[in-house]
């Protein structure tokens, strides 16, 4: 999520769109250009912004330790300017401290999370300590302190009711489900689970649909984040919105891997490569082939494995990155060959046999 809005400019739209297309690698060529300008020209402000969105760019792609950096110089650098940015400061301290959480430290996220709060009371911001009370009920989850979860997160429901915001909403009562299922009061649990659904039914736009999926998710709600996506790729398909499709289906792709429904994650996958490719958004489609590539090389829930289905899709993936060098082709390879020789002696030992094969040429699939 990004908790902190940056400076009009260039720089942080087209980063922000790389961002939001899944396309990593040019949304942080981007930022680090605007730091290098921003470093020469003494703009601490916007140069803070840089840093925080370099941090939201390695969160999600699972580099923490790099997004702890970057936000710890987005703060640093905003210290320099004392009260000239509290907002962007307690945005960068909510941010820093689910990295912090996602690590583990829970202790050091709590207390970045206290600053956050503070600096938001007093500049009024409901909605942003909303979002705080629901980082303290996950740290307090995480610590299995049920019971303070439960309360922050009823805090959070408070003035996301009072200010009709609908992710929030239906965020906070899918936790309240989840607290009242652990006490086994299941009337209780399925009464906010129907309610959540009810506030869902009037969201008309996916994005914070499927950032609820996502949190779902790594929450273990597997059905439920199935619903939330499926209900957001249904708007997008409605609006017609082409991105959000693909999004929508990439999302579904990752869940379906995790729920092992390897059938549905390939028709979720294809589908996105195939609306990426209409896009020319060469970047997305080639990580979902490479998401393709890796789901046969792990093979399905019965055990097989399909390396030519593994290679053809290491293929089109290099074919579509741009400025592919042979070092990424060497790479791709030698992947594919060190899991072929690890399936091998496994199945050496077990008394099966593969045969030891790559197709050179560039075919479809058999």
């Amino acid at each position: 999520m990004n908790e902190h809005k940056p400076i009009q400019s260039k720089y942080y739209e087209r980063a922000y769109e790389a961002l939001r297309q899944g396309n990593y690698d040019q949304a942080r060529k981007i930022c680090l250009q605007a730091v290098s300008q921003f470093e020469l020209t003494g703009a601490d402000q916007r140069l803070a912004a840089a840093f925080h969105i370099l941090g939201e760019i390695s969160y999600v792609q699972s580099k923490l330790a790099d997004a702890e950096t970057w936000y710890l110089k987005a703060l640093s650098t905003d210290e320099r300017n004392g009260k000239d940015n509290q907002l962007g400061y307690a945005r960068s301290c909510h941010n820093l401290s689910a990295v912090l959480k996602a690590n583990g430290k829970n202790d050091a996220a709590e207390e970045w999370l206290w600053k956050s709060i503070r600096i938001k009371e007093s500049l009024g911001d409901s909605l942003g300590i909303a979002a705080s009370y629901h980082l303290l009920g996950n740290v307090a989850k995480s610590r299995s302190d049920f019971s303070n979860a439960e309360n922050w997160f009823l805090k959070a429901l408070a003035i996301e009711q009072e200010s009709n915001y609908l992710p929030g909403i239906v965020s906070s009562m899918l936790n309240l489900s989840y607290f009242e299922t652990l006490r086994g009061n299941n009337d209780a649990s399925q009464e906010w689970y129907s309610k959540a659904l009810k506030t869902l039914e009037r969201l008309d736009h996916a994005s914070p649909i499927i950032g609820i999926g996502e949190k779902v998710q790594r929450g273990g709600d597997l059905k439920t984040a199935e619903i939330l996506l499926k209900k957001a790729l249904e708007i997008t398909v409605k609006s017609q919105d082409y991105d959000g499709q693909s999004l929508s289906s990439r999302r579904l792709g990752y869940l379906a891997l995790e729920m092992g429904d390897y059938a549905a994650a390939q028709n979720y996958y294809v589908r996105s490569v195939e609306i990426d490719e209409n896009l020319n958004s060469t970047a997305r489609a080639a990580d979902s082939c490479y998401s393709l590539a890796e789901m046969y090389l792990l093979g399905s829930d019965k055990g097989t494995q399909n390396f030519q289905a593994a290679e053809y899709w290491f293929r089109k993936s290099m074919e579509l990155r741009q400025a592919v060098s042979w070092r990424n082709n060497l790479s791709m390879y030698f992947i594919l060959w060190c899991r072929r020789i690890q399936t091998v002696l496994q199945l050496s030992r077990k008394g099966r046999t593969v045969p030891f094969t790559f197709r050179t040429r560039r075919d479809g699939i058999s």
